[in-house]
């Protein structure tokens, strides 16, 4: 009597499964037919909104209908995080020409002379031209140097046990710089730089030539506006 209720439960289980999934089928083969007929009509399903839709939705709307969900220095933010996908970084960059790059020959007192005159902290360097750039050399990297050298007894510093004469190339203080295609998004380019720490990369072009320089200020100012420092010149 046991075995035969088991094996009836059993029979019962296999059966009640069979027709859900045969309901389960006819449900979506209906939900199927529905959508085709739906669609030959001109219809198209409302697919749920994505957060960056519904987010977009929102600033659209506060836009035309004028409700404060945010303030305009938000919003404009905002937008701006939202298009930071269509822009790439040929957009942004700094074109060759105007890039300020050093030699790996030059000497210490000449690179020190030529930061003097420039508006920036990290220099491209190059070996016969630009367009074999594969290294920087930073400010305080040329600081650290002439205290290493010339730190004396006392903590003192001796500017004449610096030499002056010495070539970049020889001084240790180069470091690699990141190089990237004109056509990455500005935000992969961002995500790369948090990654390796590094602030700015060349541009390069189909050939492999340097085609400019971007930095993360550079990105930064498609987010924020025109971020500008002490050192730059006002455009009269």
């Amino acid at each position: 009597m046991v075995d035969y209720e088991c094996k009836s439960i059993t029979k019962n289980n296999v059966a009640s499964g069979c027709i859900a999934r045969c309901v389960s089928a006819v449900g979506v083969a209906v939900k199927k037919g529905i959508t085709r007929l739906a669609e030959s009509m001109g219809f198209r399903p409302r697919m749920p909104l994505s957060f960056r839709e519904r987010l977009k939705s929102v600033l659209s709307s506060e836009a035309e209908k004028g409700v404060p969900v945010f303030d305009t220095s938000e919003r404009m933010y905002l937008l701006n995080v939202l298009r930071l996908r269509e822009i790439s970084v040929e957009d942004i960059m700094v074109p060759r020409l105007e890039v300020d790059a050093v030699s790996a020959d030059i000497s210490l007192n000449d690179l020190m002379l030529f930061i003097a005159q420039s508006s920036h902290s990290r220099i491209p360097v190059y070996k016969d031209s630009l367009d074999d750039a594969e290294s920087i050399v930073h400010i305080r990297d040329i600081i650290s140097h002439i205290v290493n050298v010339g730190m004396v007894e006392g903590g003192v510093l001796d500017f004449s046990w610096v030499d002056r004469s010495v070539r970049l190339i020889d001084s240790g203080m180069m470091r690699p710089v990141l190089s990237v295609p004109g056509s990455v998004p500005i935000i992969d380019l961002l995500i790369r730089m948090q990654a390796e720490r590094m602030q700015i990369a060349l541009v390069i072009d189909e050939f492999g030539g340097v085609d400019g320089l971007v930095s993360i200020e550079d990105i930064m100012e498609k987010v924020f506006g025109n971020i500008e420092d002490e050192y730059d010149s006002e455009e009269v």
